[in-house]
């Protein structure tokens, strides 16, 4: 059987999240299960507690800025060592967003044996971005922060993409995120050659 992993890129505000529902809700009216692994959510999760780490990856997210390399990726490695099975497709969003999480995620796919990587890049406007991400109001959902996670994404975020493109064999779809919900569903099945 083939490994299959699906990573999510784009810009806050592309509607990731949204299309990651869906896919998974399909795949499992196909019977193929699903893995979704998301460092935001986690990271949102953490920065509610009351721990040391808590208030530090709280004061980083709201700022715009990634958290280290190191801890996203042993979030993303501790994930994938408690709830992994191998019969998933496994959905990545929000990682990698670094060169050195490419390099780790590299590594991750050879240990796997992930053979089929995907990589789905939604694609809209920073306009657009700002315009969603300020009617969605979620606390590090301000301006300033929003303006701040598209400069990182910008510096950050793409240039792993071109770092997983050169190093390993994966396929990348840009979808015109600007349409309706439905119409980047479809563009997304017929990317990943869904029938």
């Amino acid at each position: 059987m083939k490994h299959k992993a699906i990573l999510f890129f784009g810009i806050v505000g592309a509607g990731k999240g949204t299309q990651v529902s869906l896919l998974q809700e399909y795949l499992n009216n196909q019977n193929q299960s699903s893995l979704y692994i998301y460092p935001g959510n986690e990271y949102r999760e953490i920065s509610t507690q009351d721990s040391c780490i808590s208030k530090r990856v709280k004061d980083t997210m709201d700022a715009g800025n990634l958290l280290p390399d190191s801890l996203t990726d042993g979030l993303v490695v501790s994930l994938l060592m408690e709830k992994y099975t191998g019969n998933e497709t496994l959905i990545l969003d929000g990682y990698p967003r670094s060169l050195r999480q490419s390099e780790t995620l590299a590594d991750m796919a050879k240990f796997y044996d992930i053979e089929e990587m995907s990589v789905l890049f939604i694609d809209i406007s920073e306009e657009e971005a700002v315009k969603r991400m300020m009617s969605r109001g979620r606390s590090d959902d301000n301006e300033e922060g929003i303006q701040k996670r598209i400069e990182v994404y910008n510096k950050q975020v793409h240039p792993s993409l071109s770092h997983l493109q050169k190093h390993m064999s994966l396929a990348v779809h840009t979808i015109n995120g600007e349409q309706t919900v439905e119409e980047v569903h479809t563009d997304i099945k017929k990317a990943l050659d869904l029938k």
